[in-house]
């Protein structure tokens, strides 16, 4: 197993190397597209095989993400799989020599999710799929005119949409909300007139949105506590436009959760990473149906449904935070996912008291006014 985040002793001498470490039960282990374990390395000072108390070795530990019964295969996956079947095959031919022929590679639709087809251009309503998903020079024919095309436009239209993707990121400082919407012209462009919604290079633009979004968040809301180098104007623009865009935001991640359930279900980091981008945005309407303050005078039935309201924003918004947070703490400390999974938890629970603090003040004014309001009728 390869780690990009450990490196051995010889490798340390040589920044440029990677370590590839070999542990002899998880070899054992089968790959599969849709692996129902995950796994993560840690270093533990002392080896219990080694009476050198100065000796460092690295433990692997594989962890089920779902429900796994008896009799059942424990399998995980070599690569990230949220590329389509052709690349998927490619990366393991390369670097692993042998092709996957598991059931997600084995099916063209990739059970349903129509993860790599493309728009038909003969007639513009089907979406094309291959004969053969395990050849990687199949014909591609579309499920509702029945044209079919070689693999060579199929290649092209994959082509199109990546350096489109390359060029929006490019275009602007990843600092600033216009890179991000960049990226969303180039979704609009594509999503369902190139390829379909679920084409692996949708979801993969969404989650790159998504990523931009926690990043501004974590800068906009820690409270000071970022050490990051954006000015006060440009961290207003990220916070007004994580404001104005938090619908469009909840309709991707719901999205990408979609798309989780199936290819990456239960403990995966790619579903604990896609809840707190869904904790977010609960946060941000939360706050935004706060800062409204609907239905908060003295109308009593109004004021009812929208406390009721809160209370309901509330518990949906920590429910979610601390399911996120279960999924990825669990990684080792110093890791891109516990560093997520502490500061995304701290920062979101820190600002619901505070705005729960606000709202509290808010209502006491509320009350007051109208305390003398009617002592004066």
């Amino acid at each position: 197993m390869c780690s990009s985040d450990l490196r051995c002793k010889f490798c340390f001498s040589h920044p440029r190397r990677e370590g590839t470490f070999l542990f002899f039960w998880s070899s054992l282990f089968a790959h599969n597209c849709i692996p129902n374990t995950r796994s993560f390395l840690t270093q533990e000072r002392t080896s219990p095989h080694n009476n050198n108390k100065n000796d460092t070795y690295f433990l692997k530990h594989l962890l089920a993400t779902v429900d796994i019964e008896a009799g059942d295969e424990i399998v995980i996956s070599y690569i990230e799989t949220r590329q389509g079947t052709v690349e998927r095959r490619n990366i393991l031919k390369r670097g692993y020599h042998f092709q996957c022929t598991c059931g997600r590679c084995s099916d063209p639709t990739e059970y349903g999710l129509n993860f790599s087809a493309v728009r038909c251009r003969a007639c513009q309503s089907g979406y094309l799929l291959p004969h053969n998903s395990l050849d990687a020079k199949s014909v591609w024919s579309c499920d509702k005119c029945r044209v079919e095309v070689y693999w060579e436009e199929i290649f092209n239209t994959v082509e199109e949409v990546q350096k489109a993707v390359e060029a929006a990121k490019k275009k602007h400082d990843d600092n600033f909300p216009e890179n991000v919407r960049e990226l969303e012209k180039v979704r609009a462009q594509f999503i369902g007139k190139a390829v379909h919604e679920n084409h692996w290079q949708i979801v993969e633009l969404e989650y790159d949105i998504l990523k931009y979004a926690r990043n501004a968040f974590l800068d906009c809301f820690d409270n000071g506590q970022s050490s990051t180098d954006l000015s006060p104007d440009t961290l207003e623009k990220w916070k007004q436009y994580l404001t104005d865009s938090v619908e469009f935001t909840t309709e991707i991640t719901n999205h990408c959760l979609e798309i989780a359930q199936i290819l990456r279900p239960g403990l995966s980091i790619f579903r604990g990473c896609l809840l707190f981008a869904l904790a977010q945005c609960k946060f941000i309407a939360y706050s935004k149906t706060i800062k409204s303050g609907s239905g908060t005078g003295p109308d009593v039935d109004g004021g009812t449904a929208y406390t009721g309201k809160l209370c309901q924003l509330k518990l949906d918004l920590l429910k979610v935070t601390e399911d996120a947070k279960q999924i990825l703490v669990i990684e080792p400390v110093g890791s891109e996912e516990h560093r997520i999974a502490t500061e995304m938890h701290d920062v979101i629970l820190t600002n619901v008291k505070r705005l729960d603090q606000d709202l509290y003040f808010l209502k006491r004014s509320e009350e007051h006014t109208s305390e003398l309001q009617s002592h004066h009728d």
